[in-house]
Formats: C-alpha cells, sequence, structure tokens
C-alpha cells in the first residue's frame, strides 16, 4: 500500500480566523507579532487533524462530483492501515479516524438533505476573504449557501479530545463576517466533533446579520488599534496568549510564567485559601483560566509523548469507559417516518429503547449511520504505585 503524501504548504494570515480571539483581546500581540516565531502544535496532532481534514474533503468532493446522489463514506476510498506523509511525520490511518470523518461528512449530508436544500451550493475546503481588511483571510472545511443567498451554512471539523464551544467562536463568526458580501440574513454555524467526550457529534448556534456585523466591527477596531503605531498598547495576559508567536517574551506573560516556575520547581503544597491574602487572591483569580489553560497544554504534551511510544517516566493513560450509545443529528427525521410514533415515549427514546421496539437488526441495517457510541476521556494517571512524577523532574 503505497503512502499518500499530503502537502503540508497552505500559507496563512496574521490576520486569519485562528488568531481573531488573541487580536481582539490584546491587539499587543498583533502589532508585535512579527517578532516572534509561529507556534507550532505538537506534530502528531497536526498530521492527524491534516489527514483527517484530507479524508474529509476528498469524501465531501466526490459527493458534489456525483451530483450528491449517493453519499459516500471513508472506507470507499481509504483502508485502515492507509499511510499518509505530512511533512515528516507518517500517519497510519485507524478505524477511529474513519468513524470520525463518516460521523463529519453524515452531519453535512443531514444538513444538505433536511436544511438546505437540493438547490443550495456548496463549498469544501475554500478560502474567504475578509473584504474591508487587505491581507485578512481563513480557510473554511465545509460551506452552504442557499439558492437566495439569504441563508449560509458553516461547519468546522475538530478532532482533538476537547470539547470546542460554538456559541461565541470567533473563528466561526469571522467566516460568517467573510460572507456579509453577499445578502445574507442568517447565518447558522456548526462544530463537528465525532472525537470529543461524550456530548453531541455536531453542536450548533445561529446567528443574524446584526449580530455578525456587530462582532466584525469590534474586530476591525482591534486591528485598527493594533496596526495604528501612534497609538500605545499594553499586553494582556490571558487563555488567548497560547498561541501568541509573542508570548515568551511579553511582559504580560512574564509574571505568570514565574508563578508557574516556581510551582513546578518548588514541588509545593497547596496553601489554605483561609491564609490568603488580598494580592495573592486578586492575582489567582485573575490568571486562573492561564494556568488551567498551560495544565491542559502539559497534560496534552503527556498524552502525546505516551501515545508516540516515547513515555512519560511515572505517567500511563487509563483508557475511557464506553458510553451509552447516543442519536445522530437527524435520527429522529428517519426513524420517525419509518416507525412513526413507536419511537417516542412523550419524547424521543434512547437507543437501546428503540432497539428493543424495532429489533437490532432493523436498526442497525437502515439506522446505524444515526448512532454513535462514545467514551469517556481517558485519564493520566501513576504508572507506579506510589511514584511521584515530580520527583522526576
Amino acid at each position: 500500500m503505497d503512502v499518500i503524501e499530503i502537502p503540508d504548504d497552505r500559507e496563512h494570515s496574521r490576520l486569519g480566523a485562528s488568531s481573531a480571539k488573541r487580536v481582539m483581546a490584546c491587539p499587543y500581540s498583533l502589532r508585535n507579532c512579527e517578532h516572534g516565531e509561529p507556534f507550532s502544535p505538537p506534530s502528531t496532532y497536526a498530521a492527524e487533524g491534516t489527514v483527517g481534514h484530507h479524508l474529509g474533503e476528498h469524501i465531501l468532493k466526490a459527493w458534489e462530483a456525483n451530483g450528491f446522489q449517493k453519499h459516500p463514506l471513508c472506507q470507499s476510498f481509504f483502508s485502515p492501515g492507509q499511510a499518509f506523509k505530512v511533512g515528516d511525520i507518517v500517519y497510519e490511518l485507524g478505524s477511529e479516524m474513519i468513524e470520525a470523518v463518516n460521523a463529519y461528512v453524515t452531519v453535512i449530508r443531514d444538513i444538505a438533505e433536511l436544511e438546505a436544500g437540493p438547490d443550495a451550493s456548496h463549498r469544501t475546503e475554500v478560502q474567504l476573504y475578509m473584504k474591508e481588511l487587505e491581507g485578512a483571510w481563513t480557510y473554511i472545511d465545509h460551506g452552504i449557501v442557499s439558492a437566495d443567498k439569504k441563508t449560509v451554512w458553516v461547519q468546522d471539523l475538530k478532532l482533538g479530545f476537547q470539547e470546542v464551544e460554538c456559541e461565541d467562536n470567533d473563528q466561526l463568526l469571522y467566516a460568517c463576517a467573510c460572507s456579509l458580501v453577499l445578502p445574507v440574513e442568517v447565518f447558522h454555524v456548526a462544530i463537528i466533533q465525532p472525537l470529543a467526550g461524550s456530548g453531541p457529534v455536531a453542536i450548533a448556534h445561529t446567528y443574524t446579520r446584526a449580530e455578525v456585523e456587530a462582532w466584525q466591527e469590534q474586530y476591525l477596531n482591534a486591528v485598527h488599534q493594533a496596526l495604528n503605531t501612534t497609538m500605545p498598547l499594553e499586553p494582556c495576559a490571558g487563555d488567548h496568549c497560547q498561541y501568541c508567536p509573542v508570548k515568551a517574551s511579553c511582559a504580560g506573560k512574564l509574571r505568570v510564567y514565574q508563578a508557574m516556575t516556581e510551582v513546578v520547581t518548588g514541588k509545593p503544597t497547596l496553601p489554605s485559601v483561609d491564609t490568603l491574602d488580598d494580592k495573592k487572591i486578586a492575582f489567582i483569580v485573575e490568571h486562573a483560566a492561564e494556568v488551567k489553560k498551560w495544565i491542559d497544554q502539559v497534560e496534552a504534551l503527556a498524552r502525546d509523548r505516551i501515545e508516540n511510544g516515547s513515555g512519560v517516566r511515572g505517567l500511563e493513560v487509563k483508557p475511557g469507559k464506553k458510553l451509552a450509545r447516543q442519536w445522530n443529528p437527524g435520527a429522529e427525521q428517519a426513524l420517525k417516518a419509518q416507525f412513526g410514533d413507536a419511537i417516542y415515549d412523550r419524547k424521543l427514546k434512547t437507543v437501546s429503547a428503540v432497539e428493543k421496539e424495532v429489533g437490532s437488526a432493523a436498526l442497525e441495517s437502515s439506522f446505524s449511520r444515526f448512532i454513535r457510541q462514545g467514551f469517556s476521556k481517558s485519564k493520566l494517571v501513576r504508572a507506579v504505585e506510589g511514584s511521584d512524577p515530580l520527583d522526576l523532574l
């Protein structure tokens, strides 16, 4: 089986959607970002995400080329064990990624058939521009525009294990703002995250044109502040600093990093909250989100090393537990069309209850795509009883 190489040469804008949250919270970071090195996420995660998006793009474009007549699945094109090369990283396709991509394209298919209709136009992995700002563009995973161009659906695929919020998501709002060149009145956005915990595969939110225009005004104001070099700016530390290219030298981050260094190297026993004075309470509250984000980054690094085989001495990953089966979007309409009110007990019955009602064979043969089996998040635990990972620092 030949290795499929995926080019990793997509150009990114420093005024793109991924930096919108940071720029709005801290215009200082945009003004000074050319002085720092761009943040590179862990290579295995980056490669995995690139492969997943490549598979989704391939399937959706094949579906479109076929006139949306037949909805293909990932296994129609790629088999488990297929190797992909992204940069210097080789990623081997597994069943989990195949199922994740299938869930992604299935949600889009359901939106297309149940909401957008056959006359809508589709866009897969396309570049969108914000006409009000030179050099501002982004890519969207998939978008649908209604025939009258008054409704837009934007879908974003996330392949991480941590759930991402859809409402007030600056990346999605950025994509909506780029669509203001059309007479759009309603924007439906969705995060599709098939690997994230036990929640729904897709979460959605709807914006009016006025809401998107208000967001765009705030964003443009922040950018103009950053680009106006005569206006003094101060750094503003927060969870938006995670991917900032100048965070290592930023004065706003320095105090937080010093505090974190003391925590790790000092191997502390945390003081009772009753002993904290006002100054310490204020400092902790101000930077609580940042410290939590830093801890998440440490955990992500540990997981990455363990999954790659290099390991972290003193730690191991305990697999998550299998959760109850859940319905995917579109299940209720499809089930009702075939089984009528038998699927209800005041509200839609659980998967197990419907299975008892209609039989396992009927449910599996026609409705397996509407069912997902989740797992609770795996945990990092001590590998050896009595060992303390801090002893290994």
